[in-house]
């Protein structure tokens, strides 16, 4: 079995969580304050409610 440092653990959870972070902020550091299109706004609004239907009549077919 591998022995790792405290260190080590440290890293391992650390620099994943950095990498997560960074991810979900590079669209707000590239995007900035630009104005959003309608058809985002439409697809932000209709979307969730989409997938939950499809997911719902999934689980009603496959139970």
């Amino acid at each position: 079995m591998i022995q790792l440092s405290t260190t080590q653990i440290f890293l391992m959870i650390f620099i994943p969580g950095l990498i997560t972070q960074l991810l979900r902020a590079l669209p707000f550091v590239m995007f900035g304050r630009r104005a959003i299109s309608p058809t985002i706004r439409t697809l932000g609004a209709t979307l969730p409610f989409a997938i939950m239907a499809v997911l719902v009549v999934y689980l009603l077919l496959t139970a």
